[in-house]
């Protein structure tokens, strides 16, 4: 019986006709578009292994590099002795921070925890201005008026001391190279218009870091600014004078292989001296030069002279290109602050090596002679290459300067350190090194001065400087 009923329910059960076999769906081909090409990757921390040739100067893998590297150097013999290492115990000195309110600007006080800080710093303490990481402040010791820049937490003064120690000793041997006897060439003494800050001794502890250097009168952006709401502008023989002042350090800095990477008025410091003769001169063979036509101008006019000398600081975010190979380029848009950053690398992150130092002083060289920025650094359209403007026919209109003034000097710089091409790439006979620049700055002084005579050309250079010490002790917003 379940046999049967088995047979039946085969026979009631009928299977569904197969389904014909649909065709394939093509798949839609996705519209791809065209992305931008990557930039090379960005190699962070150098010195080991096959280096790439492009690097990133300030990132931050790179710039922990740079604190090992000058923590490990601080504790050789030779920078040893201008060190004080006090790690296992925190900071006697505090910060205190005073934030803008109105019309006053932002301000910073130093104090002292207990007596144990230091006999170098002695109170009471002079704010004179701050940065993004630092403060620093004015301290009178037995050693007479010091300045001491302060930073908490630790960012870059380490790296700071230890470049300033390093391009120290390379202009020392360039100098002597220079005066070599081998070469056939004499020293002379050469006033040294601008220089470069020398920090003397570092402090280090758990959470804070210290730098000493020489106290200054104020900086170079204050005597612009004093200068400017009087409705004064700077005679020539004065802007030149500043000029040669600029571009001295920065021209030093490179003839050692250091990329400062922050040339700004706010980095030069301003101090005046009184003397006589010749009392002021630099040891032999203190600049660039064996001596000049400004040399001898200066030699020859007697009397007392009020001339400021004028010093590059703040080495914080400087680059030692000898820590690289001579065929790495560096890309960041962080060098300068956006008014002084080469305009390639600020909007196409172009690759640099020392355009950067260059433009930045082209910028300031702009404000010393026209009282404002170029048309580059304050606008914000970014002009077409320079091929396409050779294409289009276009010319660049030198700029104006004031009446009376030879435009020799400062149209030639301007070309060269304003330029948006590279200058390894231009021919060689349009390209002007640094060191050119400051000679001919200096002739372009000297003839200055002698263009209304010797001894009332320099009398008139002098009494302008008086004057602008003066403004600035009594100014109360200079950075005395």
């Amino acid at each position: 019986a379940a046999a049967i009923r088995t047979l039946k329910r085969k026979k009631t059960h009928v299977e569904p006709p197969p389904r014909p076999k649909e065709a394939p769906k093509k798949k839609k081909k996705k519209e791809t578009t065209k992305t931008p090409e990557r930039r090379k990757p960005l190699r962070d921390v150098t010195n080991g292994g096959e280096e790439d040739e492009v690097v990133d100067p300030f990132s931050s893998r790179y710039r922990s590099a740079l604190d090992s590297e000058a923590r490990a150097s601080l504790l050789s013999k030779d920078d040893a002795r201008f060190v004080r290492d006090e790690t296992e115990h925190d900071a006697p000195l505090v910060v205190k921070v005073r934030r803008a309110t109105g019309t006053a600007r932002e301000r910073r006080s130093l104090a002292t925890k207990a007596s144990t800080a230091p006999s170098k710093f002695a109170p009471p303490f002079a704010y004179l201005g701050h940065g993004t990481y630092g403060a620093v402040f004015r301290f009178g010791g037995a050693e007479g008026r010091k300045a001491v820049k302060v930073e908490r937490p630790v960012a870059a003064l380490p790296w700071e001391f230890v470049i300033s120690r390093r391009f120290a000793e390379r202009d020392e041997q360039q100098k002597r190279r220079a005066a070599s006897p081998m070469l056939g060439r004499r020293a002379r003494r050469v006033h040294v218009v601008g220089d470069v800050v020398r920090p003397s001794e570092l402090w280090l502890w758990r959470d804070a870091a210290a730098l000493a250097m020489p106290a200054y009168c104020a900086s170079l952006a204050d005597a612009l600014r004093v200068l400017n709401a009087g409705g004064d502008k700077l005679p020539e023989a004065a802007a030149l004078y500043l000029a040669v002042a600029v571009l001295e350090p920065v021209a030093r800095l490179h003839a050692c292989d250091v990329l400062h990477c922050d040339v700004k008025p706010d980095n030069y410091l301003v101090r005046f001296f009184e003397k006589e003769d010749d009392d002021d001169d630099e040891p032999p063979n203190g600049g660039l030069g064996l001596g000049d036509a400004w040399d001898d101008v200066r030699r020859k006019a007697k009397g007392a002279r009020c001339l400021p000398r004028i010093s590059l600081a703040d080495f914080g975010r400087a680059i030692d290109a000898r820590r690289h190979d001579t065929e790495t380029t560096f890309r960041s848009s962080r060098a300068h602050i956006g008014d002084y950053l080469w305009p390639p690398a600020k909007h196409h992150g172009t690759p640099w090596t020392d355009h950067v130092d260059r433009y930045a002083l082209g910028v300031v060289l702009h404000l010393l002679a026209l009282g404002r920025l170029p048309p580059s650094s304050s606008s914000s359209s970014f002009p077409p290459p320079p091929e396409k403007q050779q294409q289009r026919g276009e010319k660049k209109n030198p700029p104006k300067l004031p009446r009376g003034w030879d435009p020799a000097f400062w149209h030639a710089a301007f070309d060269d350190l304003l330029s948006h091409v590279d200058h390894h790439q231009r021919d060689e006979s349009q390209t002007t090194s640094l060191e050119d620049i400051v000679h001919k700055a200096r002739r372009a002084l000297a003839a200055a001065i002698r263009r209304d005579g010797l001894q009332r050309g320099m009398h008139a250079l002098d009494d302008f400087f008086r004057d602008l010490k003066r403004r600035l002790h009594n100014d109360p917003l200079a950075s005395r």
